[in-house]
């Protein structure tokens, strides 16, 4: 760590580091947390770098026996992406344990429930796609989060994600037009 940084808490827990010589910056942990295959690498990877990779990358955080090590991702992390795949209803229904799980960790960080793989499930049959619209809102609405339907491979609604957690967080109103006509990338609830 250089000499010229100084870091403090804000109010919301965010690190911010201050280099006289630079802006400052906010530092924000973001935990994701889903089903093994739901789409968590590719997401972070299309954001960060925007990268979309065909190939599956294995991470940590899919797969129960890895359990133990939820605390890496949920310990003091601001905001958690519970994650699922739209086309496959089973990961929907495992949010309900990785929130139950994460929120006896942490209870302070913002819940964003994600559906993935948008261009999939637009290929799925319609009254496939509305019963699963309706159940992730009522998953949405027990954990008071926000619901956004993204695609990493077409890059839609993944920088929304991160503009959300970001107002959140400086407590600003989220300046992002909602979307909740099923039949759409659904972006709601914040």
């Amino acid at each position: 760590m250089l000499k010229s940084k100084k870091h403090t808490k804000t109010k919301n827990k965010k690190i911010v580091q201050i280099n006289k010589k630079k802006k400052p910056k906010i530092l924000i942990k973001v935990g994701l947390l889903g089903d093994a295959f739901v789409g968590k690498t590719t997401l972070m990877a299309k954001y960060a770098r925007n990268k979309f990779d065909q190939d599956y990358i294995q991470s940590l955080g899919g797969h129960y026996e890895f359990v133990n090590m939820l605390p890496l991702v949920c310990n003091e992390a601001q905001a958690i992406l519970y994650m699922f795949d739209l086309t496959r209803r089973s990961t929907l229904r495992s949010v309900k344990s990785w929130y139950r799980q994460s929120k006896g960790l942490n209870n302070n960080s913002i819940s964003i429930l994600v559906g993935t793989k948008y261009d999939l499930f637009c290929k799925l049959p319609y009254d496939e796609q509305k019963e699963i619209v309706n159940v992730s809102r009522r998953y949405a609405m027990k954990m008071n989060a926000p619901l956004i339907f993204c695609s990493s491979k077409y890059k839609i609604n993944i920088s929304i994600i991160f503009k959300i957690i970001i107002s959140k967080l400086v407590e600003v109103p989220v300046k992002i037009k909602p979307i909740s006509k099923f039949t759409e990338p659904i972006r709601e609830g914040y």
